[in-house]
């Protein structure tokens, strides 16, 4: 989304600006993008000041799942557009261009460097150096190609196209080879294979729950499945 769709909203906007002036002459138009103003600015504010005053369920998803509490410059953010809501209710569309441009530069400013460990791997990354001994030599399963590149260390991996099940058989015997031998991988693939709970725990980034381990957290005699083939129904049996 971010590679292909966000670079053509801004020709987007522009093959639609001869219709701008059309469209803020109704005054329908001019209502409904007040109306619009006031909901956002109703969310912001009514949604940062119950996750500073509460745990709603929400707030606390967010930052285990993004590595953010944004509710301090969010809820700016809809004061502004409150104010100018009130200074510029005749004329909605200022209202609204104030209140994007407050959100977008929030967003740019506090938001992006905020989510940047929690949406990138360089800080899993410079985590788990941090929890190896200094010999230590590190290899990645299942994970993003981008992570091998943000690795602060040279690093293995097993075939990023191969299917997680055969990246973790490689693995197993990559960190049997030797005491030294660590391995990133997340929570998805640990199945009865692996016990996280013999690892260290890394936390999480990027909508996943990251785990650093050795040899020992292997469950013996255990074999790797492919997670695949257990959720495709079992063909139909016909009596000859």
């Amino acid at each position: 989304r971010e590679v292909y769709i966000l670079p053509a909203l801004p020709a987007l906007a522009l093959a639609f600006a001869p219709l701008l002036r059309p469209l803020l002459a109704r005054q329908a138009a001019r209502r409904t993008l007040l109306v619009l103003t006031g909901l956002l600015v109703a969310i912001m504010v009514g949604g940062s000041l119950w996750a500073l005053l509460g745990t709603p369920r929400f707030a606390e998803r967010i930052a285990l799942e993004q590595g953010v509490r944004p509710w301090y410059w969010f809820g700016a953010v809809g004061l502004i557009g409150a104010a100018a809501m009130l200074l510029w209710h005749r004329r909605a569309h200022l209202a609204w261009g104030a209140l994007m441009v407050a959100l977008w530069t929030g967003y740019g400013l506090f938001g992006y460097p905020a989510m940047n460990d929690a949406r990138s791997g360089r800080g899993l990354l410079a985590r788990a150096e941090s929890a190896m001994p200094a010999d230590a030599t590190l290899a990645l399963a299942n994970v993003p190609e981008q992570m091998l590149l943000q690795a602060p260390q040279t690093a293995f991996a097993f075939g990023f196209k191969r299917p997680a099940h055969e990246q973790l058989t490689a693995a197993f015997d990559w960190l049997r080879a030797a005491s030294t031998h660590w391995l990133l991988t997340h929570g998805e693939p640990l199945d009865a294979c692996l016990d996280g709970d013999r690892g260290i725990d890394l936390g999480w980034s990027n909508r996943r729950h990251w785990y650093l381990l050795q040899a020992h957290a292997i469950v013996t005699d255990c074999v790797p499945i492919d997670r695949r083939q257990t959720l495709d129904p079992a063909p139909d049996e016909t009596d000859d």
